[in-house]
């Protein structure tokens, strides 16, 4: 009796151990197919807005673009071609990009099918991604001057600090009649040139559509915190004071629009096109508000 009770007690020791470690290795491979790929799919997982989509013009020369793509938000650019036309790019970022035709189809080659507007979508296949691709059709390869590669160019702490000098100062046309979005984007690339003025929901767009503009009065930069530039790419900190008014139908807005700030604030830089442009900025510490002492919608230059 007590040897059949010891086999009952090995027999159920041993049918527990097989239980354990069959439920172990069932939770591994759940984890393990769980887990995100880094890899890009063959179409986007997430949908395009047109808010995020920018006009370019191509030509025979690459031409290059900058941007910010995310994983979970896709950026874009469309540009009109003909059928028969070849499209190039190329990047050295980690980014995906698709390749959309007139009829909103997927296309897989370098030869273009349709007359019409083609689309380029671009996503982050992990968290988010500053990137630069260089676009062109029917590029000659053979000329030098159509290299695809970027030039790069030395920046220097003081032409950074010109750089948002000069924003500030082209915030008066920009942000007032006759919001001259061609100065915007001799200035602005990436993010800083959509949201400001190349979306349909920019700042300009607001502006314009709601018979509004800003005026500004003094506009200083009090100290550079930091400076940096790796090949491309540059960013600066600075400490800046701003004086701005908020017109609305001709009258100085009342509200938070309407102030007298100083702000540390950090500018991200691009070389873009042969030239250093602002890509993306924003406030990193507010260090004082009060309200504008000089309130005027008199429009300066």
């Amino acid at each position: 009796m007590n040897g059949a009770c010891s086999i009952m007690r090995k027999l159920l020791f041993y049918l527990t151990l097989l239980s354990l470690c069959g439920c172990q290795t069932i939770s591994n491979l759940g984890s393990q197919s769980s887990s995100s790929s880094d890899e890009c799919p063959e179409v986007p997982e997430v949908e395009l807005n047109p808010k995020d989509v920018q006009e370019i013009e191509l030509s025979n020369q690459m031409i290059p673009k900058s941007g910010i793509a995310k994983k979970t938000k896709s950026v874009g650019f469309t540009f009109e071609a003909k059928e028969g036309q070849k499209f190039d790019y190329k990047t050295e970022d980690n980014i995906c990009v698709w390749i959309y035709t007139p009829d909103n189809e997927q296309l897989n080659s370098k030869n273009l099918p349709k007359t019409g507007k083609y689309t380029i979508q671009i996503s982050a296949p992990k968290g988010s991604q500053t990137f630069e691709l260089a676009m062109g059709l029917d590029v000659d390869t053979n000329s030098s001057s159509n290299s695809t590669s970027v030039p790069s160019a030395s920046l220097s702490q003081k032409e950074a600090v010109n750089l948002i000098k000069n924003w500030q100062r082209a915030k008066r046309k920009i942000f007032a009649p006759p919001f001259d979005r061609q100065l915007g984007g001799e200035l602005l690339t990436g993010e800083a040139y959509r949201k400001n003025v190349g979306a349909v929901d920019s700042s300009i767009a607001w502006l314009s559509n709601n018979n509004a503009y800003y005026t500004y009065r003094l506009q200083t930069i009090n100290n550079v915190e930091y400076f940096s530039q790796n090949n491309n790419n540059a960013s600066i900190q600075v400490v800046t004071r701003e004086q701005r008014t908020l017109c609305l139908n001709g009258r100085p807005s009342r509200d938070n629009n309407t102030i007298d700030s100083t702000s540390k604030v950090s500018y991200y830089l691009r070389f873009d096109n042969s030239k250093w442009k602002i890509e993306n900025y924003n406030t990193t510490q507010s260090i004082s508000k009060r309200p504008n002492p000089n309130t005027s919608c008199r429009i300066e230059y």
